[in-house]
């Protein structure tokens, strides 16, 4: 598993929510997700004290795979970072087993805010 790097800018959006989930879309996905075809992503961060954390989930369509035809249609990746000396780092993807596979995006993330480019605070 590789480090990926995150700038500020591109954690600026999560941030601004103080630790409550967001979905990220267009060009406030991190640059190395958007790679990843046919994926949410939702996302939390808090900065405390010159502490900063984020965490990320990913959900990719699955569809296509065995398990698809159990009813798990999406499966889950999970990216945690802290802010380091040049930006932030980012570990991932991390695989909970009892979650990996899933039939659905997880009920309390159905209202969270989206945000993109056209709705980030200065």
């Amino acid at each position: 598993m590789r480090n990926k790097y995150m700038s500020d800018e591109e954690a600026k959006p999560i941030l601004q929510h103080s630790g409550l989930p967001v979905e990220l879309t267009s060009d406030c996905i991190p640059s190395y997700l958007r790679n990843i075809p046919s994926a949410r992503f939702y996302a939390s961060g808090i900065n405390n004290t010159g502490q900063s954390w984020i965490g990320i989930e990913a959900y990719r369509d699955a569809s296509n795979h065995p398990e698809a035809s159990s009813g798990f249609v999406l499966n889950q990746d999970l990216y945690s970072g802290f802010y380091g000396t040049s930006g932030y780092v980012i570990t991932g993807p991390f695989y909970d087993m009892n979650h990996h596979w899933t039939a659905a995006i997880p009920q309390h993330l159905s209202n969270t805010p989206v945000i993109d480019t056209e709705n980030i605070t200065e």
